[in-house]
């Protein structure tokens, strides 16, 4: 198997969990791969985190995890540290460098590679969401003035296998309009958020703040993926 050279992102061992708050995985059944950005541990934070899971059930089927947090979050766990899920109670949020947006999409690809590869499911897996469509899922593009953004939901998840669709993701990219250089210029916000739908029942419910920066792919998706990520770094 190809593996990605990494600079940008630390391939995290057991004894590195503790200090980035890395709990184990109840329920999970499968082998779970971690990556950390800055390469070198920092007390405070800003951390990012990559989680890439294969379940043994689904042996077709990467689940990706975007998780960004700094102390603050860790802080506002304080007195339920052990109730602290990583995976549940960061942002799924993060602007990348174009460094670490390539180490990214290497690392995508690498763990792509040992899916199994299930054509029946061969399909589109992303739509891009029109303006008329945006309040549908109360998204406000006025939060992020003066920024570039598309916005795409996830049209077909490998692990909804009953299609019951009780959960939908959206995938956003965003970028400034205004630059002072070119790589200011090459940098690439990525927001993903992974919710249950019944939630959009409240109007005050807002994905981007309360949703898990989550994404369940097969090996089409996560081409699909890679290709929107490289076509909206260069043209945003």
């Amino acid at each position: 198997m190809r593996r990605a050279e990494i600079n940008q992102f630390k391939l995290l061992t057991p004894e590195d969990y503790g200090k980035y708050w890395i709990t184990h995985l109840t329920g999970f059944d499968g082998k779970a791969t971690w990556y950390a950005h800055p390469t070198t541990y920092s007390y405070t934070g800003p951390w990012l985190i990559l989680a890439l899971l294969q379940p043994i059930a689904s042996p077709e089927t990467l689940i990706f995890h975007l998780c960004a947090y700094d102390e603050e979050y860790i802080s506002a766990a304080e007195g339920f540290e052990e109730e602290f899920d990583i995976l549940r109670d960061t942002s799924g949020i993060y602007v990348f460098s174009v460094e670490e947006l390539k180490e990214l999409i290497a690392l995508l690809k690498t763990h792509a590679e040992q899916l199994s590869d299930v054509p029946k499911h061969r399909q589109t897996m992303f739509q891009q969401i029109s303006a008329t469509e945006l309040p549908k899922w109360h998204i406000n593009p006025g939060l992020l003035p003066n920024t570039k953004q598309k916005f795409y939901y996830q049209i077909y998840d490998p692990l909804d296998t009953d299609k019951s669709q009780d959960f939908a993701t959206l995938v956003i990219f965003h970028r400034s309009k205004y630059v002072v250089s070119y790589r200011q210029k090459k940098k690439l916000g990525l927001s993903i958020c992974h919710f249950p739908r019944k939630a959009l029942n409240d109007p005050a419910y807002d994905p981007q703040d309360y949703g898990f920066g989550r994404i369940s792919l097969n090996q089409e998706g996560a081409k699909e993926l890679i290709q929107l990520l490289e076509e909206h770094w260069q043209s945003l």
